[in-house]
């Protein structure tokens, strides 16, 4: 499961995360900042970072099923 930061610090911009699990589908963090879009409610936008690169995180999202 992933620890969701932002309930505990909803101003935390940046954190280091490990990849659980990726797929067609995304990718499933071992922590996020980022609130998911669930319950009609929005989510937040953002990018991930890799290498130094940053890769657009347009639609977040709560899981629905496992990624694998």
């Amino acid at each position: 499961m992933t620890a969701r930061l932002f309930l505990d610090d909803s101003q935390l911009a940046e954190m280091t995360a490990a990849v659980l699990a990726n797929g067609p589908d995304g990718i499933v963090l071992d922590r996020t900042v980022f609130y998911a879009r669930s319950g009609g409610q929005p989510g937040d936008s953002g990018a991930l970072r890799w290498a130094g690169r940053p890769v657009a995180a347009p639609m977040l999202r709560a899981p629905t099923k496992s990624v694998r």
